[in-house]
């Protein structure tokens, strides 16, 4: 409001100047000063007239206003006063100059007669600059070089170029609904689940299908930040902790004030021969003074010989994932999996890339902010990269987390919520790994970016192979990125530890090169749910608030997770650093989920049915899918049983009334035999009044039922 109330005070001031008011001027002067201003009104537009004139005092005016309008509409970041002062201060005075000189050239013109006559057109810059511009290179190449000027100074004030405040008034929906993002064509290598009895081969291999152009949602589905004041009192809290420290013998002073969402971070510089033990040693006494919960300590922040102090803020900002995927500075660093955390203890964006951590480990009490994290994962890649650069896997012991996200088009294969299942699922992600080394090895290549480089006369090239080899052999010409999030690791080890544990630490030793990337969560951090083995795999760890030191240590090999603040405070160990960062986890509400999965449901579901035939398999060969009571060995003893799965597959749709109809049975049968083939696999769960979804073919069906007599 201070901006606004400058710019109608100039504005104001310049209306109503009289060169009587100021005895200075004018002989006899006025008896009473007849300005808006006031007598400061007078003589300030006085002086601002006598040295750039009229045009750059309105414009100075109106100026105010403009960042005023700027800073109380948060619609508008790029004219948010949040650039460098430096820079903007010296295109205010180069837009200033600028006007002057305009003023100056076009003084003679008809615009004269309303400047005002008691001061020199332009002032004393006017006439310097106008006049020296116009002598040396003529009137009209000056008057260019001036609008050239003043150009550049709005440029360099209000950091938003020129042409966007023309292109802003042809498209006004443009804020509210921008056009999305289109992904370049792809080839979806990942056949997508059949709706019809339409016969196909069973294969693990990719399938081609024809190019797709997906679109990436919006941003603006996301819902925008709040731009809050930087906290209050940092020099009382700067007082206070230096005589706080002084009060133990402490010689400590605070150097820096660095302010983020969560914490505020006071940067020490201790004195001589004080160790940083004994500021360890005070943190409760710190934490006494300044009344908050509790304090960390970073020794030393990196790249300086300060000693710093995280202390919690009075009112905790919120981190927006709008704001982290509207920043920037992550789109030069061209990262290949973007994940997008928060924001760190000073207030950066915390931005990093899956593919580099390659694998992470999240783990966090209850309520701590561990499924939200998750989700932040999770919609960052679906908001950045499409089925062509990634697909999914994931594996919900709650069976509410990520349900949501049954639609998305990214899935290789529905959410998986049935623990026994999961453990086929590993078995099938390693041997899809090993398969992805195998292709590798005969382009000759080491990563899987050095792979998707190649274009497909290349790839036959150094396969030996014509374009229709390569595609009788099932040879893909780009490989995906896969990412596989584990939401409760602690109950996938209470089923199969062995197993569990055996295809994590495979899959985490080697998948990196491949482009398989693990993220694992856990609300139990204990030795027996992350073990050594899988730790020592995963460098790249989160941590959220935790009961104890030996959790924070389980997670990080440190403590510092008990002194968390909870809702989505953590600490981010990135892989090759020895300290943890600090930081405040990005928010994604449920409304947020559901608007991205709506954008991207009509694309429909592209699951892998190399990796459901697989699972499919491995759960007949093993035990049933549903407690300890088998109905699917029944099931499979029932003649009519058999005759309702294929009439369901023939048909391409599973329904009730389907199977009443076509094998004359009652709806409690027909519901039963329903029931069995979604145990089985070969029908995906109820969808209210809708059929249900199919997740296998007729032939995949009689020749896995084949394999299993024969067995």
């Amino acid at each position: 409001m201070s901006w606004g109330g400058v710019g109608v005070y100039v504005l104001a001031s310049l209306a109503s100047f009289d060169a009587a008011d100021l005895p200075t001027r004018v002989a006899p002067a006025l008896a009473e000063v007849h300005n808006l201003g006031g007598p400061l009104g007078a003589y300030g537009v006085s002086g601002l007239l006598k040295w750039v004139g009229t045009a750059a005092t309105a414009a100075l005016g109106v100026g105010c206003l403009a960042q005023a309008w700027a800073t109380l509409r948060p619609t508008q970041p790029d004219l948010a006063s949040r650039g460098d002062p430096l820079r903007r201060a010296v295109g205010a005075v180069i837009a200033l100059i600028a006007a002057a000189s305009l003023e100056r050239l076009l003084r003679s013109g008809p615009l004269g007669s309303l400047l005002i006559d008691a001061y020199p057109a332009g002032g004393y810059w006017g006439v310097f600059v106008g006049a020296k511009l116009a002598e040396s290179t003529g009137p009209l190449c000056a008057g260019l070089l001036s609008v050239v000027a003043l150009g550049l100074g709005i440029v360099l004030t209000l950091r938003r170029p020129l042409d966007a405040w023309f292109r802003a008034p042809l498209a006004p929906e443009a804020e509210s609904t921008p056009p999305a993002v289109e992904a370049p064509a792809q080839e979806a290598e990942l056949e997508p689940a059949p709706v019809a009895a339409t016969p196909t081969a069973t294969s693990r291999g990719p399938v081609r299908l024809a190019p797709v152009r997906q679109a990436l949602p919006a941003v603006t589905l996301l819902a925008r930040g709040e731009l809050r004041p930087r906290p209050k009192g940092r020099d009382k809290r700067s007082q206070l902790i230096e005589d706080t420290l002084q009060q133990f013998k402490v010689s400590a002073k605070v150097v820096a004030v660095e302010g983020g969402p969560a914490v505020t971070l006071f940067a020490l510089e201790l004195g001589r021969g004080i160790k940083v033990q004994r500021v360890q040693g005070l943190l409760d006494n710190l934490a006494l003074s300044l009344r908050v919960p509790g304090i960390r300590l970073q020794a030393p922040i990196p790249g300086t010989g300060w000693v710093g102090l995280e202390v919690p803020n009075e009112d905790c900002d919120t981190v927006r994932l709008r704001e982290l995927i509207e920043h920037k500075g992550w789109q030069t660093k061209q990262p290949a999996l973007p994940v997008f955390l928060g924001r760190d203890s000073t207030g950066k964006p915390l931005i990093a890339d899956l593919a580099k951590m390659p694998h992470l480990l999240i783990a966090g009490a209850t309520g701590s902010g561990k499924s939200v994290c998750m989700n932040a994962l999770i919609v960052s890649l679906l908001m950045t990269r499409s089925t062509r650069d990634v697909r999914l896997i994931l594996i919900d012991p709650k069976q509410v987390e990520m349900t949501p996200y049954r639609k998305v088009p990214h899935l290789m294969a529905p959410v998986v919520t049935d623990m026994r299942e999961a453990g086929a699922v590993l078995a099938w992600l390693v041997n899809e790994m090993e398969e992805r080394y195998g292709h590798l090895a005969r382009a000759g290549v080491r990563q899987i970016s050095e792979y998707n480089e190649l274009s497909e006369a290349e790839l036959c090239k150094r396969l030996e192979c014509t374009p229709e080899a390569l595609a009788n052999e099932k040879i893909p010409t780009h490989l995906p990125y896969i990412a596989l999030f584990v939401d409760e690791l602690n109950d996938l080890m209470m089923i199969a530890q062995k197993e569990v544990e055996a295809s994590i630490t495979r899959l985490a030793q080697k998948s990196r090169a491949v482009g398989i990337h693990v993220v694992l969560a856990t609300q139990r951090p204990s030795v027996d749910v992350i073990t050594g083995v899988i730790k020592s795999n995963l460098p790249a760890r989160i941590a959220f608030r935790v009961a104890s030191k030996v959790d924070s240590r389980t997670i990080l090999d440190s403590s510092g997770a008990d002194k968390l603040l909870g809702q989505g405070d953590m600490l981010f160990l990135p892989p090759g650093r020895g300290q943890p960062i600090r930081a405040l986890g990005a928010l994604v509400t449920d409304a947020e989920v559901r608007r991205v999965v709506d954008a991207l449901k009509g694309s429909g579901t592209q699951f892998h049915q190399g990796l459901l035939h697989y699972a499919r398999t491995s759960a007949a060969g093993g035990r049933p899918r549903s407690g300890p009571r088998s109905r699917s060995a029944s099931g499979k003893q029932d003649p009519k049983y058999l005759e309702a799965v294929r009439a369901v597959l023939a048909q391409g749709r599973g329904s009730v009334s389907l199977i009443q109809r076509k094998l004359e049975v009652g709806y409690g049968r027909a519901a039963r035999y329903l029931d069995l083939m979604c145990e089985q696999g070969i029908v995906g769960p109820a969808r209210g009044a809708k059929p249900r979804e199919l997740l296998i073919t007729l032939d995949e069906w009689e020749q896995g039922l084949g394999r299993r007599d024969a067995a």
